[in-house]
């Protein structure tokens, strides 16, 4: 008579058939992100610091709905008067194969190093952050992220914006009332003369969007107009778009 060990004996008995328990493919996701932080202008206030982007971070992944089996391919990147900052990447592969093959306590290990080496690095990139810069060029890199972002496949897309949405630039003036509420009367009429030339928005109908609008007594009635503009564009383009959820 042949004898199994319990390992060897799962094994045929998920090949039979006979189990259905632990022998299936692991669901895993690849969860793609980027998170974009403005520099320009006075905004240093409203610079978030690393455990708030973290906490906004899973927020936008939504309770329950990620894994230790996961992927990650999160990007931070500067808002700047440039608006050419790059984006510096980091990933985690997702696991793919059988849940008898996998290793749950290693992937979740895996995945806390990850995340512990993530937080490290947004702490150093917030503590270079040099704000006043003269210019607010949001709409163009918020286009270059857009495309970068979906350039690659993944199960999940996220952009999570920090910004006072107070585009200053040769494309528009939002600081310009008159312009502001062109912009927001008519937000796609507007984007297709004064900002699609230039460059193009992908379809943005896979991405969530979170938007962290950064406010300041001064500027907050012009604020309210650019966020419907924003907002508007964004839903228009096909995105999931919540503002400070």
């Amino acid at each position: 008579m042949v004898k199994y060990n319990f390992y060897q004996l799962l094994i045929l008995l998920c090949t039979f058939g006979m189990l259905n328990t632990g022998c299936g493919n692991v669901d895993s996701k690849t969860h793609r992100a980027v998170i974009v932080i403005d520099v320009t202008g006075s905004v240093n206030q409203g610079i978030p610091d690393k455990d708030k982007v973290l906490r906004d971070l899973q927020k936008a992944f939504g309770e329950g709905n990620v894994s230790e089996w996961d992927g990650f391919q999160i990007g931070l990147t500067y808002l700047d008067d440039l608006s050419g900052s790059s984006i510096q990447w980091f990933k985690k592969e997702k696991y793919e194969g059988s849940k008898l093959g996998g290793n749950y306590k290693k992937e979740g290990r895996i995945q806390r190093e990850f995340f512990q080496h993530l937080e490290a690095s947004i702490d150093s990139m917030l503590k270079q952050v040099q704000p006043d810069r003269p210019q607010s060029k949001i709409y163009a890199k918020l286009c270059r992220t857009a495309n970068k972002l979906l350039r690659k496949p993944a199960d999940k897309y996220y952009l999570i914006l920090y910004t006072d949405l107070l585009e200053n630039s040769e494309l528009a003036n939002f600081y310009s009332a008159d312009t502001l509420t062109m912009a927001a009367s008519k937000p796609m009429e507007f984007y297709k003369k004064h900002f699609a030339p230039t460059c193009k928005m992908p379809d943005l109908s896979p991405v969530l969007i979170h938007l962290y609008p950064y406010r300041l007594p001064q500027t907050d009635v012009l604020i309210n107009h650019a966020e419907k503009f924003w907002v508007s564009l964004f839903d228009g383009l096909g995105a999931e778009v919540e503002v400070n959820p």
